[in-house]
């Protein structure tokens, strides 16, 4: 049987609260481009592994499921890259939110059902 999108967040809450608090102790030094990135598909393919169980939702609401939470969760951790200038590091936030993360959710969704992993 099937889980509803409110179940899927109450089990992986305790999951994303570890992601945040491992993210938490680089604050103080601040992130390289890397570990911002290794965060967000890290975080992302956890959602998409946890929202496939979810009922009553299509392909594309999961995926904006995925992404609204990433982003939900990027805005609690923060993250700060201290040698590129605020306008530049708000960009990059954007093309990894966005485009980059949008990408690699298909890239791992089809991964899935290539191995059999998704129907």
């Amino acid at each position: 049987m099937g889980k509803s999108v409110a179940e899927i967040r109450t089990e992986i809450e305790s999951d994303i609260n570890k992601v945040i608090n491992t993210f938490e102790t680089y604050k103080e030094d601040g992130f390289t481009i890397s570990e911002v990135a290794k965060f967000v598909f890290e975080a992302g393919t956890e959602l998409v592994e946890a929202v496939e169980d979810v009922e009553g939702l299509t392909g594309a609401q999961k995926k904006e499921f995925v992404q609204i939470t990433v982003k939900d969760i990027y805005k609690e951790v923060n993250p700060d890259i201290p040698w590129i200038p605020e306008p530049f590091e708000t960009m990059l936030e954007n093309i990894l939110l966005d485009q980059s993360l949008d990408k690699f959710i298909d890239f791992i969704v089809k991964r899935y059902k290539k191995k059999g992993v998704f129907n």
